[in-house]
């Protein structure tokens, strides 16, 4: 009896904290990055065009200028 009483707790503390923890992340995140907003989507696509054989003197240039 007492297992199941520990995984009831689990499962409740789970539901708390996981939210809990979110939105904690993004407060720290609006707070301390607020350039950080936004869609991934354009990054991903930019990415994915960026790693053809034909656009490999784009990738030089932005690994010579850093």
């Amino acid at each position: 009896m007492k297992y199941f009483i520990r995984i009831k707790l689990r499962v409740k503390l789970f539901f708390i904290l996981t939210p809990w923890c979110f939105w904690v992340a993004c407060r720290l995140i609006v707070r301390y990055a607020p350039f950080a907003r936004g869609s991934i989507i354009p990054q991903v696509k930019a990415s994915i065009e960026l790693a053809n054989p034909k656009h490999n003197h784009k990738v030089n240039l932005f690994l010579l200028d850093a």
